[in-house]
This record gives structure tokens, C-alpha cells and sequence, in this order.
């Protein structure tokens, strides 16, 4: 019975086994900035501006994001602050 239940999972876990493994190998320098430029780089046939604008709409979405993740976090604490207060 164990012999049919570890030829039935085997596969699954030498899939997850080489998955572990090869992210043990992954690595990424310290210190090292993430270049914005080599993922805009098609953009850059419209023009510098067209660059910066799409870069500014980027950072303006992913400020807008942290916002309103900070405002969920907030209601949860508060909803959760009042559903504690028991007493």
C-alpha cells in the first residue's frame, strides 16, 4: 500500500524537490537597483516624454495603491479594535 501511494505522489514531489533546489540556487546581487529602463525600452521608439509620462503614471498608481492599502489596513484594525472591546 505504501509502494502505491509513493509511486502516485513521487512525481509531485520530485517536481517540488527540483523547485526547492533551484530556488536555493537563485540569487540576487545586494545592493543592486532594478533598471526601469531595459523594461520601458520599448516605449523608448515614442519618445523620451512618452517615457517619463508612463513612468510618472506608474508611480502615481502604485502610490494610489499604497494609500488605499493603508486605508484597509486602518478599517480592519478599527473594526477589529471594536469587535474586541466586549466588556
Amino acid at each position: 500500500m505504501i509502494e502505491l501511494i509513493d509511486s502516485i505522489f513521487d512525481p509531485a514531489s520530485e517536481f517540488l524537490q527540483s523547485a526547492i533546489s533551484g530556488l536555493a540556487k537563485f540569487s540576487i546581487e545586494k545592493n543592486r537597483p532594478i533598471e526601469l529602463d531595459s523594461f520601458f525600452g520599448p516605449f523608448a521608439m515614442m519618445g523620451t516624454y512618452w517615457v517619463v509620462l508612463i513612468k510618472a503614471v506608474f508611480l502615481s498608481l502604485l502610490g494610489i495603491t499604497g494609500l488605499f492599502l493603508s486605508s484597509v489596513g486602518r478599517e480592519l484594525y478599527l473594526k477589529f479594535k471594536d469587535g474586541v472591546k466586549w466588556w
